[in-house]
């Protein structure tokens, strides 16, 4: 692997040079500006560190001017002493995967100069991995000088990110459907299942019957229940799993079956593959997972990532009116791959909506962001 740094007067001016001596692979590692006393020398230049897995062919001038350069790096460079390699374990990688990126993250900060670097800093604050908002910063670096409007450079992220969401194209809601709920203790599954089937019944007036897969929450067949009372609609306890299919299959000739389930903690491997087994002979058309918009990005990525058995088809997130930091949420239907199916926020009516935009949510957050920091 070839690894090179590259300072130029701005990143895009460095990822060019990047491109034009490692080639199209080159990856990017890190960018920042030229600290220590030479950065007034250097009139604010930045470096960005780049590397790609085999050399590119490079005319003979360039190559002994690239052997020169690293030659006069090595022979200047301090002697770093081997350390030992010993095998850490996954969770202990990540977690300094994260102290690494939590390091270096006011340094790559520095590297995005003028509204670009104000819009990084209000991308990574409203909880967007940092990968992200460095992909976004980068292309309007490629794009604009630092001169550009605030809220021009703020439109252009907003449609940069809109364009890479999933497209909805999961069949809507209707008879004869089996709907599950999944997601963590706590997540405000059982309350978004309430409401969604008022608005079933309510709005779209679709038949609906309740049920639950939860044996384990405390009140959870009389919370249920009372949605039910209030719907004026059907509600059935789930018997032994081996009679599951035959009850749930004719309870779905005629209506929609909601079905709810306990909260499944996302380190419990064998709890989540015991549920998907269960789920999977129900055979339900969607699978919908429920993520609170109060967690941060990393724990949501890590959550879905253990949910993957479950077979979700589509996002809900919670809790919408608490937070302005909704870059997690945008983040996870990107890296999901998963559209937004509900979203439950608030009190009243209209509490939950089902036909939600996440670009409505990102306009959302960029302004709420903006307000707050105008009022501070």
């Amino acid at each position: 692997m070839i690894v090179k740094s590259f300072v130029a007067d701005t990143v895009a001016g460095a990822l060019k040079i990047v491109r034009s001596e490692l080639g199209g692979d080159a990856v990017i590692l890190k960018t920042r500006r030229v600290p220590g006393p030479q950065q007034a020398a250097a009139r604010g230049k930045v470096e960005v560190v780049a590397c790609v897995d085999r050399a590119p062919v490079l005319p003979r001038s360039a190559v002994t001017e690239t052997v020169a350069r690293v030659s006069e790096q090595v022979e200047t460079s301090p002697v770093i002493p081997e350390v030992p390699y010993k095998p850490q374990s996954d969770d202990l990688i990540r977690r300094l995967d994260y102290l690494t990126r939590l390091v270096q993250m006011p340094v790559r900060a520095q590297a995005y100069s003028g509204n670009i670097g104000r819009l990084f800093t209000a991308l990574v604050d409203l909880d967007f991995p940092e990968k992200t908002a460095a992909e976004i910063a980068n292309k309007l670096a490629e794009r604009f000088d630092d001169d550009v409007p605030y809220q021009t450079i703020l439109s252009v992220a907003a449609n940069l990110l809109a364009r890479a969401l999933p497209q909805n194209t999961a069949a809507p809601f209707a008879v004869g459907q089996k709907v599950i709920v999944v997601g963590a203790p706590g997540a405000g599954k059982t309350s978004l299942m309430g409401r969604l089937a008022t608005q079933l019944v309510m709005s779209h007036k679709i038949p609906v019957t309740l049920t639950s897969l939860d044996k384990i929450k405390v009140g959870a067949p009389e919370e249920l229940q009372s949605y039910a009372d209030i719907l004026n609609i059907d509600h059935f306890e789930l018997p032994p799993l081996a009679e599951n299919l035959t009850l749930v299959e004719r309870e779905s000739r005629d209506k929609l079956v909601l079905v709810d389930t306990p909260g499944l903690n996302p380190r419990n491997f064998e709890e989540i593959k015991k549920h998907a087994e269960i789920i999977r002979r129900l055979k339900p058309d969607h699978i919908i997972g429920v993520f609170p918009a109060i967690i941060r990005a990393t724990d949501l990525l890590d959550c879905y990532q253990a949910y993957r058995p479950l077979g979700i088809t589509g996002l809900a997130f919670t809790m919408t009116d608490q937070t302005a930091r909704l870059g997690g949420l945008i983040a996870l239907s990107q890296q999901s791959g998963l559209p937004l199916r509900l979203v439950n926020g608030g009190r009243g009516p209209r509490a939950l909506d089902m036909t939600p935009q996440l670009q409505i949510l990102l306009k959302q957050a960029l302004g709420d962001f903006e307000e707050m920091r105008h009022e501070n």
